[in-house]
């Protein structure tokens, strides 16, 4: 008997996971190739990705490796990118009145919430497979679990929210072994000039 294949779509917190991985000391494996790394998970089921992240401002050189990574990622295809930005934040201490600006990453949660929201009314999954410990995300979940559908929770490293796990229907965490199997090629060759030429993209110093 033939078994109907789950429509299954993860979304991706980058900058959760991203900080997750920089916590926990994986430096090697942040150069992840983030399809294969949930095509592991799903199994056969229909994949559809989705990473969200906020476009890095300062200091230069991170703003730099981010650019890459995402360009290597679009290079390699088979997910949709979705970018939010920074704003910066006044910050000022309590004891010496010393004030600064901090950024802050914006809108990441909330395009998070109305793409899952969406794709749920437009009956486009059976499944969601959430890569965050932002509890933020807590009404989205419960939303969409009010049409349906079932949601699991990816906890990035050190970043698994309780109040996240709790409401989901599911929990998983993302293994480093798993991680360092699923790396982009390196270099990932890009297409430029109309796709009539190719430039490498290199892994940046450190991240395999």
């Amino acid at each position: 008997m033939e078994t109907t294949k789950r429509r299954t779509t993860v979304y991706i917190d980058g900058f959760n996971a991203y900080n997750g991985m920089k916590a926990a000391g994986l430096r090697n494996c942040r150069w992840l190739d983030w399809v294969a790394y949930v095509s592991g998970l799903v199994g056969d089921d229909v994949l559809t990705v989705r990473y969200f992240t906020a476009v890095v401002n300062s200091p230069l050189d991170a703003r730099e490796r981010q650019s890459h990574y995402l360009r290597a990622l679009r290079a390699n295809g088979g997910l949709d990118i979705i970018e939010g930005s920074f704003m910066a934040r006044s910050m000022k201490c309590p004891d010496c009145g010393h004030s600064w600006k901090r950024p802050k990453e914006q809108f990441t949660d909330v395009n998070i919430a109305i793409a899952m929201t969406h794709d749920a009314r437009e009956g486009s999954l059976d499944r969601a497979m959430l890569i965050s410990g932002d509890s933020d995300l807590v009404p989205a979940v419960r939303y969409v679990q009010d049409l349906g559908i079932e949601v699991v929770n990816v906890a990035p490293p050190r970043r698994k929210g309780d109040e996240l796990a709790s409401a989901c229907d599911g929990l998983l965490h993302m293994d480093d072994v798993a991680m360092r199997k699923a790396q982009l090629p390196n270099p990932v060759m890009e297409s430029f000039r109309g796709g009539r030429k190719q430039r490498p993209l290199h892994a940046p110093e450190g991240w395999t």
